[in-house]
């Protein structure tokens, strides 16, 4: 694979999957999205992702979460600038009452801070 292609070496990538509380509500679904899309407007973040569960079935799929959250910023310093940002703590204090659980998987390039 040549590196030089990948829109995502060297960056620090953000990954978050949440389960809501009562899923088949379909207010508390579009109430996280809505606070997910507020987010995107902080400027550190260089690219982002909202989804949920793709159709596909193996077992070593989990679809079991709502909906994820993707951020890509171009270095771990921009992700701890995003973490105290005052859109991102709004985000947590007025959407943490729509989930009962969130996993968050944070990764950046092997050999690169």
């Amino acid at each position: 694979m040549n590196n030089s292609s990948n829109p995502l070496e060297g960056k620090f990538v953000h990954q978050v999957y949440f389960w809501l509380v009562d899923p088949e509500e379909p207010a508390n679904k579009a109430a996280l999205l809505e606070g997910l899309e507020k987010l995107s407007a902080i400027p550190e973040i260089v690219y982002f992702h909202i989804g949920s569960p793709a159709a596909t079935r193996r077992d070593v799929i989990d679809s079991s979460y709502s909906l994820s959250w993707l951020a890509v910023f171009s270095n771990a310093k921009d992700q701890d600038i995003y973490q105290e940002h005052p859109i991102h703590l709004d985000f947590v204090a007025n959407c943490k009452h729509l989930w009962n659980k969130v996993v968050v998987y944070d990764s950046s390039a092997i050999g690169k801070s």
